[in-house]
């Protein structure tokens, strides 16, 4: 699984101040909710396709 967000800024970071580009913190902060989310994503997709065998072993 990959999530790519764009980190060099662009319009989601031109607020009231008209800024284009991101500032490192704001870079380094999306990083990291980036890698947890997909941390947290890929851990459930595990768990699912477990619960996926178990049932079908089961059967």
């Amino acid at each position: 699984m990959m999530v790519a967000p764009s980190l060099n800024g662009g319009e989601d970071f031109a607020g009231k101040s008209g800024r284009r580009t991101a500032s490192a913190c704001v870079i380094i902060t999306i990083e990291t909710n980036v890698i947890a989310a997909a941390h947290f994503m890929s851990r459930g997709l595990i768990k699912l396709g477990q619960r996926d065998k178990r049932i079908f072993a089961r059967r």
